[in-house]
C-alpha cells in the first residue's frame, strides 16, 4: 500500500515540475527546492541502483552519509548541488568538485549559508501538501533509522561534555600528526557509543559522534541539528 501511495504521489510530483518548470520560470529560490524533491522522487530507485553496485564512493553499506551520498550521486553530486543551490557547501577542507573520502590531515568545513539555505527549502517542501506527502514516505522508509542515531549521538555529547571536548583534543591532534585519524584515541569514542546503545545499527553509531565532533569544530552543529529537528518534526 505503502508503494501504491508513493508511486501515485511521485508521479503527482513528477506532473508538477513538469507543469512548471515547462513554463521556464524556475527562479534561483525554486531551483534547491526542486533538487531536493528530484531526489526524493528518485530515491527508490537510486537506492535500487546502488544496492546492485555495492562499493560505489568506496562504501559497501546501505547506511551512513557516505552511502547516502554514493546513492543519491547521479542527481545530486557536489557540483549538482552547489549549481542548485548557488552556494558552496564547504568553505574550505579536501572536498572540490566532488567528495575526497581519503583525507586523513583534513576534513570539509561546512558553509552556513548553504545549511541556511537547505534549511529554508526543507520548509517550503513541508509547506506544500503534495511534496511533503513524498518526502514523508521516503524519510520513513529509507532515512529515519539513521536520523534518529545521529540524534541520539548528538545528544550523547551534549549530555558528556568533558568527553565531548577531549575527543575534539584528540581529533585536531590527529589531524595535525602524522599518522592516520584512525588511530585507537580516535576509535574510542565511537566504540564506546556503539556498545552503549546495541539497538542502534552498528555502523550509523559508531560514526554519528564523529560526524557532531567535526561539526563541532566547523562551528555548524547547531544549524545541522536545526535542520534535523525541522525534517524530524515535518516528516515522521
Amino acid at each position: 500500500m505503502k508503494k501504491l501511495l508513493f508511486s501515485c504521489l511521485a508521479a503527482g510530483f513528477l506532473l508538477s515540475a513538469l507543469a512548471f518548470t515547462s513554463h521556464q520560470t524556475t527562479s534561483s529560490e525554486d531551483s534547491p527546492v526542486f533538487k531536493i524533491m528530484e531526489v526524493s522522487f528518485l530515491y527508490p530507485l537510486l537506492k535500487d541502483t546502488y544496492e546492485n553496485n555495492p562499493g560505489a564512493d568506496q562504501t559497501y553499506l546501505e547506511t551512513g552519509l557516505r552511502a547516502n551520498y554514493a546513492m543519491a550521486k547521479p542527481y545530486a553530486s557536489l557540483g549538482l548541488v552547489e549549481r542548485a543551490f548557488g552556494e558552496k557547501v564547504f568553505l574550505s577542507g579536501p572536498h572540490n568538485g566532488d567528495m575526497n573520502w581519503g583525507s586523513q590531515n583534513d576534513f570539509g568545513h561546512y558553509n552556513p549559508v548553504f545549511l541556511n539555505s537547505v534549511h529554508r527549502a526543507v520548509e517550503r517542501i513541508a509547506n506544500n501538501d503534495l511534496y511533503s506527502k513524498v518526502a514523508t514516505l521516503v524519510y520513513d522508509e529509507h532515512l529515519s533509522d539513521m536520523m534518529e542515531v545521529y540524534g541520539v549521538a548528538y545528544n550523547y555529547l551534549e549530555d558528556n561534555p568533558e568527553l565531548k571536548e577531549e575527543m575534539i583534543n584528540v581529533y585536531l591532534q590527529s589531524l595535525n600528526g602524522p599518522g592516520p585519524i584512525t588511530n585507537e584515541a580516535y576509535n574510542q569514542l565511537g566504540s564506546n557509543f556503539s556498545n552503549e546503545n546495541p539497538e542502534l545499527d552498528i555502523f550509523d553509531a559508531y560514526t554519528a559522534p564523529y560526524f557532531w565532533i567535526r561539526r563541532a569544530i566547523d562551528g555548524t552543529d547547531d544549524e545541522f541539528m536545526k535542520m534535523f529537528t525541522l525534517v524530524y518534526d515535518e516528516f515522521k
